[in-house]
């Protein structure tokens, strides 16, 4: 296993290699600066670590758990912000707005908060199972939560940002089915996601390249997304005065990362039950 560690300012963050690398950035943005000013674990949960480098040794103790764990390598990636930058994917600048978007997604309240959630739960198949639609679908959800909820105030980049890429994962929607058919070649599938997203050619064609090797999966962001909107429109119809945003996320996050098409019957059938019942099932 190969892990990236970054040291950003006085900070380290250690994360999986399978891990966006801008996720660290998100983490290191996000976290309360009293949760890495020491030598600790952090989000054990979602396999980052974060450590502060106040003395010398901080470094070297974390470097020797590491190895006392069998991992393989570990990948120095940067020592800078402006190093940092580079690295980021394609199409994507580095300040605020983005780091805050990418926490959205990949943090809070998206896949950290959902699958910490979700791998507590008693039952087993819950505990495990790992629906594409619920997970991504949560996650770009949350993305645009942050516009809804006015996070963003009247900054007008960070919602274009994020219009930017809801652009993008419905370009992948459509490619996704049309190359997993064999409608379209890859060249045709190249042509339509550069002209739909901004992305180059090379971007382009980077991007079908992952979409192909994993058909089914992208188309997942976006449906996933719908069918928690839809889940949503259910239960303020169902739950009439006693709706709010903050009953629903707690009751969706109760039944583990299962198909929403399971979920939504279940969470609507629950809204009889006390919240505090719902948790306690899912040990939440």
């Amino acid at each position: 296993m190969c892990l990236f560690v970054y040291r950003i300012e006085d900070t380290v963050i250690f994360q999986p290699w399978f891990l966006p690398q801008r996720i660290g950035f998100a983490i290191h943005s996000l976290v309360p600066p009293f949760f890495w000013n020491k030598t600790r674990y952090f989000f054990d949960d979602y396999g980052c670590m974060i450590c502060g480098t106040g003395t010398g040794s901080c470094y070297g103790r974390i470097r020797k758990k590491l190895t006392s764990h069998r991992l393989e390598q570990i990948t120095s990636v940067t020592t800078s912000l402006a190093e940092a930058a580079k690295n980021l994917d394609a199409n994507q600048d580095f300040d605020r707005d983005r780091i805050l978007s990418t926490g959205a997604h990949e943090a809070m309240p998206g896949h950290f908060l959902q699958l910490s959630i979700a791998r507590r739960h008693p039952d087993f198949v819950r505990k495990i199972q790992r629906s594409s639609e619920f997970e991504e679908g949560w996650a770009f959800y949350g993305e645009e939560l942050f516009v809804q909820l006015g996070l963003y105030g009247d900054d007008l980049d960070a919602r274009y940002y994020t219009a930017q890429w809801e652009r993008v994962r419905g370009a992948r929607a459509v490619v996704d089915p049309e190359l997993a058919s064999g409608t379209w070649s890859v060249d045709q599938a190249v042509q339509f996601f550069a002209h739909e997203t901004g992305f180059s050619p090379e971007q382009a064609k980077a991007a079908i390249s992952g979409i192909a090797l994993g058909p089914g999966y992208v188309i997942s962001y976006t449906a996933g997304r719908a069918q928690i909107e839809a889940l949503l429109s259910e239960y303020r119809a169902k739950a009439g005065a006693g709706a709010s945003l903050l009953d629903f996320h707690d009751r969706l996050l109760c039944y583990g990362s299962t198909p929403i098409s399971v979920v939504g019957p279940e969470l609507l059938a629950d809204l009889a039950k006390p919240l505090a019942e719902v948790r306690a099932g899912a040990a939440y």
